[in-house]
């Protein structure tokens, strides 16, 4: 039951940091549609006669910005001069965020934070908060060309996903993790040795991982070794609780030894390695998903070109990045995102570079939030059997506070590609009047677009992913959303298969 309690909070949360990477199609280039605080929408001009009376009001499109000279180099991946890990990562509050509808026309960020999901900080945030801490869910960033961590004109860096504890001997059996809840693998270098292995008595080490060498297992209980030689030298025999004396190999292994993070070793005798050992401690290191890299230009799919840092602040952005990444057993989500931002603090620590006030916001897109499974149903919203997209749009609109038409329906609060904000409906298509599902798309342009069944009621084709006439995604506007995040120095070291 803990097993299963544990694997549906790191789907979640995995989903929800894999999402706020960001989820973002949103634009700087573009003018919202007329959304005013009460919930009504007008045209796109913030005209005081529209129903939208209380809209902000839309300023001048700015100039995008002009990208440094790094900004065409190649971020080969393994090859950055800085890797960070975000320790923390929560969903930001309220008046936190940037200025995606470009609403604040004199700059005073009253009106500049658009952060509309904030709300749903108050479900996520312990459960994301426990998983990072944890290890389940861990986010490496790759940084490349850095000068000057005070001020530089141009910097690159990546984001991944990485797996923690690594299985580096490939025995699909892992090691590492906070104290208590290692995994179950003590030698992380060897494929033979692990929770899974028969002991071998007389071969000086711990086979079975059960914190002890040679035990006779054919006795109930196992009855301890007696063997009081020191094989490797390091002052303590089997009998005395050495649960490696094999020469060479056990040196830095003994009963009450320290744990060496990151070299794969039960180093103290507890029967795990790297107990206690988390993605950013010092001499750690990691694999990173290959669903976050190109295999064929060795890049990560997630990149920021030309940030720049002035005053020790970071700012980068828009990004535009896609990834398939499993958010849980079977399942893939296909991240397609576009104009993300990030500004944070850097600063050069004992240890490597790190961040600190790092805010990352984008768009979740009303396409991308209708191919996730619903999550959110472990918090009692909706059923498993909807999308994400129904149950924002249905039973969690309202406790969310999003945004409504004049007629009621709940609608997102960014407008991407400029042409009027999207409406999702269900007009009960399946026949089913008692929950709410995503059956009918209104382009901002007026543009109404079905699901599609086949004969025995299956959606075949979902209205959300639509294609315009030059074959890009039509249904892009979406609700606006940004993480809080800090950063410690970290290793990141090869990849393993996005997969469970």
């Amino acid at each position: 039951m803990m097993f299963a309690k544990r694997a549906r909070r790191a789907s979640l949360l995995v989903f929800t940091a894999s999402l706020l990477l960001l989820c973002a199609a949103c634009s700087d280039s573009t003018p919202s549609a007329d959304v005013g605080t009460d919930g009504k929408v007008g045209d796109a001009n913030g005209d005081a006669t529209d129903a939208g009376v209380d809209a902000p009001k839309i300023c001048p499109v700015p100039s995008p910005p002009t990208p440094g000279a790094c900004a065409q180099d190649k971020l080969e991946v393994f090859k950055g001069q800085h890797v960070v890990v975000m320790n923390t990562l929560q969903i930001a509050d309220q008046n936190q965020g940037f200025d995606l509808n470009n609403a604040d026309c004199d700059d005073d960020n009253k009106t500049g934070a658009d952060n509309i999901l904030w709300t749903i900080g108050a479900l996520g945030n312990p459960s994301i908060a426990d998983s990072v801490k944890s290890g389940d869910i861990v986010l490496p960033i790759e940084v490349y060309g850095l000068d000057d961590v005070n001020n530089d004109d141009c910097v690159n860096f990546s984001i991944y996903l990485g797996r923690f504890p690594p299985d580096a001997d490939g025995d699909t059996r892992k090691s590492g993790g906070p104290l208590g809840s290692a995994g179950p693998d003590c030698n992380d270098t060897d494929m033979a040795i692990s929770d899974k292995a028969a002991e071998i008595p007389g071969n000086g080490v711990d086979d079975n991982c059960d914190g002890q060498a040679d035990e006779d297992t054919t006795q109930t209980p196992p009855v301890p070794s007696n063997d009081t030689t020191d094989a490797d030298g390091d002052g303590q025999t089997i009998a005395d609780g050495d649960c490696d004396d094999r020469p060479t190999f056990g040196v830095t292994i003994k009963k009450g030894a320290t744990e060496i993070c990151g070299d794969g070793l039960d180093n103290d005798c507890n029967g795990k390695a790297d107990d206690g050992c988390l993605p950013w401690d010092q001499g750690q290191n990691y694999p990173i998903e290959s669903g976050s890299v190109d295999a064929n230009s060795n890049e990560g799919f997630i990149n920021f070109r030309g940030a720049t840092i002035k005053d020790g602040l970071l700012r980068a952005g828009p990004s535009v990045f896609s990834v398939s990444i499993e958010i849980t057993r079977g399942i893939m989500f296909d991240l397609n995102l576009s104009n993300v931002f990030v500004e944070a603090k850097v600063k050069m620590g004992t240890n490597g570079l790190e961040i600190e006030d790092g805010l990352l916001g984008g768009v979740l897109s009303a396409r991308v939030v209708d191919l996730a499974p619903n999550f959110i149903a472990d918090f009692g919203f909706g059923s498993k059997d909807d999308s994400l997209l129904d149950t924002l749009l249905g039973p969690a609109g309202q406790v969310l506070a999003l945004p409504k038409d004049v007629q009621g329906n709940r609608i997102p609060d960014i407008d991407v590609d400029g042409d009027g904000i999207e409406k999702f409906l269900d007009t009960d298509l399946d026949g089913d009047k008692g929950a709410f599902r995503v059956d009918t798309c209104i382009d901002g342009d007026g543009t109404v677009i079905k699901n599609e069944y086949d004969a025995n009621g299956k959606v075949t084709k979902k209205c959300t992913q639509a294609l315009d006439a030059n074959g890009k995604p039509r249904f892009v506007d979406g609700w606006s959303i940004t993480l809080k995040f800090s950063g410690l120095p970290s290793q990141i070291k090869g990849t393993v298969s996005t997969g469970p």
